[in-house]
This record gives structure tokens, C-alpha cells and sequence, in this order.
């Protein structure tokens, strides 16, 4: 059959298409194969997945709009592509053809994810791989190509909720299919323009909708909280103790994650139990985080073993600051900041703190190194002969739960204010801490990007940013050859401990 399909194929194909219109689980496993791929289970074909395949033919109320609520890992998309490609074999009678459109947070994430799952089980199928075409811009039948397809939309970075349903505009037709993958962060109004979509005369329609419990304020959390009686939810769970977990989390990976960080950790509740945090996930930080770690107080023996650190975070442009945060172990100092200041006048600044010995003499500092200021900084101080490190945000993390450096050091500044920490009164970089806000990006934590924080402060977080700079390694002893000892001057810490 590679000239198309023949008369004797759709013939032969009737009876079976007919089948596969009433049980897509079928149709999977016949067209493909997933049980070859050393799936882990005997069809290739998971619980959640089942269950979601049950339910395409269904169009009773309740039933037409179906949303995954899943687990990182648990392979949601698949089932959604499967969905996609089943939609455009068996659906159509000859003059009335199938159609749709499939929507995700960003256009790259859309091909990323549900595009490429759709491409490559669509080269694992015979039939389909000669009944549709696949492009950028849609799914579509070969036969039909302008009547029978599944568009491929996106909405703008940074579009409003009612900017972004409009994305799903022009959706209609006797068979009509709305498939909305990475739901989690997706505005709650896309929500309200699915349920716009089915009319009068209809002969099928269903929305399916999967994501990540990442956010509080996205589309799922409305479908799961307030859109329950209209949407049929598939909770999708990693959870080592549920006897319906998904096969696809590893068990162990699941025990070690749930002892490690416990089971209300933002992290675990998301990615691997598919549950909705605790409390809203987007801020590092509260007032009251701050106010209680500034109401801390340090003994000066707490102190003294640490290593005494300094971090810069050199000016990017002319109307940033650089700034400057030393931190000794529990207790971070008052901020210095400058403007307008060459690398080599900031390195002499920071070799006299050095020399201070109220504040200096330093076991590490460390300098991040994206700005045109960075390296004559760095090189000024290594060549003063101070202990300097490089400190690159968009490095790697130690830690695999973060995206990159950045998110692991952002992490560990936030969890050593929340549960240690003594904060200095200092209103400047409090105000800057309480600034930044997370979100998970590839199963791992991210922090928003600088230039957003700029722009909703009116000011760049050079001072929370270099606070978090004295996190980038683990805190240590203090060098042997360095006295042992808490030092006031600058910003001295209180010494009785506020319950």
C-alpha cells in the first residue's frame, strides 16, 4: 500500500474502524503496539491510560470533558496524542470529516511534547502513517486535507487569560476534538472557551486536558476544584503506597523522595504524588518568614566555625547597583551597594572590607560572573590573592530538583531564612527577598528571570541575589588559618534567641 489507501483497504477497514470507534484500547494496541516497546504492563498500556481510552467514545454529560491530574513521568501526553490520532481515523462519515485543535502553555512546548508524541506513534502505525499528514501547523487527513484536521494553536508569552481562550477561536464541526496539554500554568479562562465549543446537532465532541498540579491559580486547579462537576478528573499518582499508582514512577525513586523531603513538600506533592501543593507555590518567601528569621539571634559560637563569605553581584547595566552580602554561617550582615563603579574600584572596595578586621578578613567570596563587570572584578580580587570563586546562575545544579545554580541557590537562601536563618534589619534586601516567585519548568524548580523581577520592582535584586551567592556551596569550617571567631562591626547579631 505505499501508493495510499486502496478501495479494498477502506472495504476491509470498515468493520474494524467501526470497532476501534467503540473501543479505542483496541485500536492502541493493534495500530500500535505499545507491548513491543518493554512497557510495564502485559498491553503496553497503563491504568491511567486505560482509563482515559475508556472514556473517548462516551458522550454522556459528565464524560465529554476528561483531564489527567498526573504525576512527572507518568507519560499523560501519550495518552493525549493516542486520543488525537484516534479522533482522525475513526471519526467522519464520508461528507462530515473530524477536526480540532490541540493548545499548550508555548508553542515549543506543544511541539515539544504532545507534536513529537503524535509524530512518533503515528510512524509506528501503518494506517496512519497513510491516512495523515503531519506539519507544524497540523495533524491533518490526507484525503481531506482542509476539512478534516487538528490545528496546532498558541497564545503569546505573557497573554491574559481572555487573550489566551481566544487561542481556541474558530473551533466547530460535527466531530470536534479540544486537546489542552500542560494545564497547570494555563490561564482558567481557556477553561471557560472549551465549554463554548460544543453546539447544537453535534455528533461528538470531547475535551481532554492533562498537566502537572504545579499551580494553584492554572486551569487544572480550577478543573479539580471548582469545574469538578463538569469535568471527569484522572488523578494520576506516583505514590508508593497507592495500590493504583503509576508503574512508570520508579518505587524507590518515590520512597527515597517522600523520606527525604516528606510527603507536604511542594516538590513531592507535584511530581510525585500528582497532588496540588499545600499552599501557593509561585513565592520563596512571606513577611512573616522574615520577620521571624529578623527576630532570630545567633550565639557567637554559632557563628564562629563558618566560613566567613562574601558575595558580589556586579552591576549589569548603568542604572543597576552591585551588590554586596556577607553571610557567616546563621547570620547574614547588612547589604552594601554601589552604583556606577568600574570592576577595578569595586575589587579594591572589597579587598578593603577584607582587610577590616570588624568584617574581614573573608574564607570565600564569590562573584557572578554575568555582567561586563564581572571579570575585572574576579581578576582584580584573584589577583589580590583572595580566596574568589566564579559563580555562573545558569550552571548546573548539584541538586537535580533545580533547574539550574540559580534555583538551587534562590532554594537554599529561602529554606535557610524560613528554618535558621538570622536576617538582618536591613529593609532593602528584605524587600528584594520577598520578591522572586517559582515555578517548575521539565520536572525541576525554576526561579522567574531577573529582568521580570526588575520590572515589577522597578529596581534589578542585586542584593537578594548576591544573599543567595554565599549559598552556591555548602557551608563549611572556616580555613584553620583564619582566627575563629564571630565578628560585630558591620551588622553584629543579637545573641538571645527569640521563641
Amino acid at each position: 500500500m505505499s501508493g495510499g489507501i486502496t478501495a479494498a483497504d477502506i472495504a476491509t477497514l470498515s468493520d474494524r474502524v467501526a470497532h476501534w470507534r467503540a473501543c479505542p484500547a483496541d485500536f492502541v494496541r493493534e495500530e500500535f503496539r505499545p507491548h513491543e516497546l518493554g512497557r510495564l504492563t502485559p498491553d503496553g498500556i497503563d491504568p491511567a491510560q486505560h482509563e482515559l481510552l475508556a472514556l473517548l467514545p462516551s458522550q454522556s454529560p459528565g464524560e465529554q470533558y476528561v483531564a489527567q491530574q498526573a504525576a512527572a513521568g507518568t507519560a499523560k501526553t501519550v495518552g493525549m496524542a493516542w486520543a488525537g490520532l484516534w479522533h482522525m481515523v475513526v471519526h467522519g462519515d464520508g461528507a462530515r470529516y473530524p477536526n480540532g485543535a490541540a493548545l499548550s502553555v508555548t508553542e515549543k512546548n506543544l511541539h515539544d511534547n504532545l507534536v513529537r508524541e503524535m509524530a512518533y506513534w503515528r510512524g509506528r502505525s501503518r494506517l496512519c502513517s497513510l491516512l495523515l499528514d503531519l506539519n507544524a501547523t497540523r495533524l491533518a487527513r490526507r484525503d481531506a486535507p482542509d476539512k478534516a484536521f487538528i490545528s496546532f494553536r498558541a497564545y503569546p508569552k505573557g497573554a491574559g487569560g481572555e487573550e489566551a481562550a481566544a487561542a481556541l477561536s474558530g473551533i466547530h464541526g460535527p466531530y470536534c476534538v479540544a486537546l489542552l496539554d500542560e494545564t497547570g500554568t494555563m490561564p482558567p479562562a481557556v477553561g471557560r472557551k472549551v465549554q463554548q465549543i460544543p453546539t447544537e446537532g453535534q455528533v461528538y465532541f470531547k475535551a481532554l486536558a492533562s498537566g502537572n498540579p504545579d499551580s494553584n491559580d492554572g486551569l487544572l486547579h480550577e478543573i479539580a476544584t471548582n469545574l469538578r462537576a463538569t469535568w471527569r478528573l484522572i488523578v494520576v499518582t506516583g505514590d508508593p503506597d497507592d495500590p493504583n499508582r503509576s508503574p512508570r514512577v520508579p518505587i524507590e525513586k518515590a520512597r527515597h523522595a517522600i523520606a527525604t523531603y516528606g510527603r507536604d513538600n511542594a516538590w513531592v506533592r507535584i511530581y510525585i504524588l500528582g497532588q496540588f501543593p499545600l499552599t501557593a507555590l509561585n513565592k520563596f518567601l512571606g513577611p512573616d518568614d522574615i520577620a521571624l528569621a529578623q527576630r532570630r539571634a545567633c550565639q557567637a559560637a554559632d557563628v564562629a566555625w563558618s566560613q566567613n563569605r562574601l558575595a558580589i553581584d556586579p552591576a549589569r547595566f548603568g542604572d543597576d547597583r552591585t551588590g554586596i552580602v556577607r553571610r557567616q554561617g546563621l547570620a547574614m550582615f547588612p547589604s552594601w551597594h554601589m552604583r556606577g563603579r568600574r570592576g577595578s574600584e569595586i575589587a579594591a572596595f572589597v579587598a578593603d572590607l577584607n582587610a577590616n578586621p570588624d568584617v574581614g578578613p573573608f574564607d570565600l567570596i564569590v562573584v557572578e560572573m554575568g555582567s561586563e563587570n564581572s571579570g575585572a572584578v574576579f581578576d582584580g580580587l584573584k589577583a589580590g590573592g583572595l580566596p574568589v570563586h566564579a559563580v555562573y546562575q545558569s550552571g548546573a545544579s548539584p541538586d537535580p530538583r533545580f533547574y539550574n545554580l540559580r534555583a538551587y541557590m534562590h532554594w537554599h537562601a529561602a529554606d535557610w531564612v524560613k528554618t535558621r536563618g538570622c536576617f538582618p534589619k536591613d529593609e532593602a534586601l528584605a524587600r528584594e527577598a520577598l520578591a522572586p516567585m517559582y515555578d517548575y519548568k521539565s520536572g525541576k524548580l525554576i526561579v522567574e528571570s531577573k529582568d521580570d523581577i526588575k520590572e515589577r520592582l522597578q529596581e534589578s535584586p542585586d542584593l537578594w541575589d548576591s544573599a543567595c551567592m554565599t549559598f552556591a556551596l555548602p557551608d563549611a569550617p572556616r580555613n584553620l588559618n583564619v582566627p575563629a571567631r564571630a565578628r560585630g562591626g558591620h551588622g553584629t547579631v543579637r545573641v538571645v534567641v527569640d521563641s
